[in-house]
């Protein structure tokens, strides 16, 4: 359940002491730290589903058109992107390079198989 530190707060100044405000700001103020850290730790990002974050109106990926829709802030070394390229079918790669600004290379690149995956 969750509760509401500025209520608190505004409580705090109208019937509670210095001392209890100042512990109920503290605490407000490591909530807010908390949700930082989280919400950053949640934007590093290994691996990114290009059809799913940014579908075309029709048909399907291809490595080019793939690779050139993932956004230049989260691209990085060993990325892996996952894309639909047919109806049933998927491609599952990996940025290799150190160097983003190779992105487009085809050898920065490599392709992972279904051999690794189990099927449930």
């Amino acid at each position: 359940m969750g509760c509401d530190f500025d209520i608190i707060v505004q409580f705090g100044k109208d019937y509670i002491g210095e001392s209890l405000l100042l512990a109920i700001e503290a605490i407000n103020d490591a909530k807010g730290d908390a949700l930082n850290a989280i919400n950053q730790s949640a934007n590093i990002q290994d691996f990114y589903n290009v059809t799913v974050k940014i579908p075309i109106p029709s048909g399907y990926y291809n490595s080019e058109s793939a690779r050139l829709a993932v956004p230049l802030e989260i691209r990085k070394e060993g990325l892996v992107i996952t894309y639909q390229t047919d109806s049933d079918e998927w491609k599952i790669e990996q940025f290799t390079s150190s160097d983003i600004s190779n992105w487009n290379d085809n050898k920065n690149w490599k392709g992972i198989n279904d051999n690794w995956i189990n099927e449930w």
